[in-house]
């Protein structure tokens, strides 16, 4: 179960787009409006900190749609459908596969590979720190 969504902005000064995510906890209601002149379809969004995100579609369906599936996602009916009861921690395997990532890149090849240490006395490798003391 995902636990935000992500909300795409207008352009900034720059022309740069902005993605801001919303925890859905944040959120205090949704509403949704009545079709605006053009034919898009708004609906509300009011958070606790009081944000205000006022989110156009341009069909219907969508908008229903997304309506519906946060309406869903901030009214649990039951406490073990929250995250916190639904978050199933990583297995061993993937932790060790993750530290892994730290063996990848071996600084003392990597200093002999570019000559350091060895043509001069410049550059040395020590364990002087190797126990963080």
């Amino acid at each position: 179960m995902p636990t935000t969504f992500p909300v795409d902005t207008n352009l900034d000064r720059e022309g740069l787009k902005h993605e801001h995510w919303v925890p859905y906890s944040l959120i205090f209601s949704v509403d949704r409006h009545f079709p605006l002149p053009d034919g898009s379809f708004p609906v509300h969004v009011l958070c606790k900190n009081f944000t205000s995100i006022r989110l156009v579609f341009s069909v219907e369906p969508d908008a229903a749609e997304f309506f519906t599936n946060i309406q869903k996602l901030i009214n649990t009916p039951a406490i073990e459908q929250m995250y916190a009861f639904s978050y199933t921690p990583k297995t061993e395997a993937e932790v060790r596969e993750k530290e892994y990532g730290w063996k990848i890149y071996d600084p003392e090849a990597e200093f002999k590979r570019m000559g350091m240490g060895s043509t001069n006395d410049a550059w040395r490798v020590t364990t002087i720190n190797k126990d963080f003391s």
